[in-house]
């Protein structure tokens, strides 16, 4: 059915949006974290 692949063809691109919007999001803190605990990380080796 044409009309029923348009209807899947346009919601996939909406689904392939809002997952990289979704892990982007959960990926951020991720980074946020790590980059936090790097210095942590540098700083202790300095302080032994």
């Amino acid at each position: 059915n044409p009309a029923s692949v348009a209807l899947r063809s346009s919601a996939i691109p909406h689904g392939s949006y809002a997952m990289p919007s979704a892990t982007r999001s959960r990926s951020i803190p991720k980074l946020t974290l790590v980059s936090s605990n790097i210095p942590k990380k540098l700083k202790t080796p300095k302080s032994l």
